[in-house]
């Protein structure tokens, strides 16, 4: 019988250990996620601003100006769009689904506005040009 008692108490112990590795597994897997959804916020937040303040400047620059900030833009965008592949690769995806959402929006909003600067702002069309020059006047 003292056998069978050793037995089930070493189990109950082995149990208690691995359930403890889960919790504190657990435990800094929410750490990870509230330092990532911070930092996620953060960058949501930072490039709703930056995209903000370009749509005002890029109506005050010149055209030549516009063209010199291209290149900036495409390698903001491209390291927005990085960190979205990684988002979704990764499991934080799921666990942080609005807050990845939200960035994932501000990002197709610096596309957009890349977009239109290179569609509108710099095209050859001279009725649209005139149009921005109108708006610029005022």
């Amino acid at each position: 019988m003292v056998a069978i008692d050793e037995r089930i108490s070493g189990c109950e112990q082995e149990f208690e250990e691995v359930r403890k590795i889960i919790v504190r597994g657990s435990d800094e897997h929410l750490d990870f996620l509230i330092a990532v959804r911070s930092a996620l916020d953060a960058l949501t937040a930072k490039l709703d601003i930056v995209i903000g303040g370009l749509i005002k400047d890029v109506n005050s620059l010149s055209d030549e100006d516009v063209v010199k900030s291209m290149p900036g833009l495409f390698d903001l965008y491209s390291t927005s769009i990085s960190l979205v592949a990684t988002l979704k690769r990764s499991s934080v995806s799921k666990d942080l689904k609005s807050h990845c959402l939200n960035y994932f929006i501000q990002v197709d909003n610096l596309r957009e506005f890349i977009y239109d600067i290179e569609r509108l702002r710099l095209s050859d069309d001279e009725d649209m040009n005139q149009i921005f020059s109108d708006i610029n006047a005022l």
